[in-house]
């Protein structure tokens, strides 16, 4: 009998998941035609999510960029490879880390910090205020924070790629001598 209750529960639960996912999409798309407050919450959600995770970005970019181009250059360069070395930054880095790393980076940073911040709403009764004044908290809170960690993670992975070609020629400068012209030039010739 716990069994059946567990699984009734369990089943409820997954519906209420998808019919609150039904309800988000249903509201992205009247989002765009609505001229409320949305927009700025939008707006500050791209600033927490992309402009405050630059410094973080950039570093692990930068640092991702210099191994590559470094133990890159250790592999391949006893075998004669040296040019591989732009096809393996362009291969890990730009198609596969940075989409990757860049979404760890904003889950693990932007991620808590959305659910602390809309769980401490619910506990202070913010919600319920939404809802007297007529304002739809899936719309306000939840597709406002969406679609702003989306545009901001797109960036973000632009920016990740950019930092970490430039990391990978500032470690190949520092050790093997290389003009920035050349590196890109090699870079862009893959």
């Amino acid at each position: 009998e716990t069994w059946g209750l567990h699984i009734r529960h369990s089943l409820n639960e997954m519906i209420e998941f998808y019919l609150f996912i039904l309800e988000t999409f249903k509201q992205i798309i009247h989002f765009f035609k609505q001229k409320q407050i949305g927009f700025i919450v939008v707006l500050r959600q791209i600033m927490f999510t992309g402009y405050e995770a630059l410094g973080l970005i950039s570093f692990i970019a930068i640092a991702i960029g210099g191994l590559i181009i470094l133990e890159g250059n250790n592999i391949l360069g006893s075998i004669g490879g040296n040019k591989l070395i732009y096809v393996l930054l362009v291969t890990v880095v730009v198609r596969e880390l940075s989409s990757i790393l860049t979404a760890l980076i904003v889950i693990a940073r932007s991620g808590t910090a959305i659910a602390t911040e809309l769980g401490n709403m619910v506990v202070h009764h913010e919600i319920d205020a939404l809802l007297s004044l007529g304002i739809s908290p899936i719309s306000y809170l939840v597709v406002s924070r969406l679609i702003g960690v989306v545009i901001a993670t797109f960036i973000l992975t632009i920016y990740f790629n950019i930092s970490a070609i430039l990391g990978g020629w500032l470690f190949s400068t520092l050790f093997f001598p290389v003009n920035f012209v050349d590196f890109v030039g090699e870079f862009t010739g893959y």
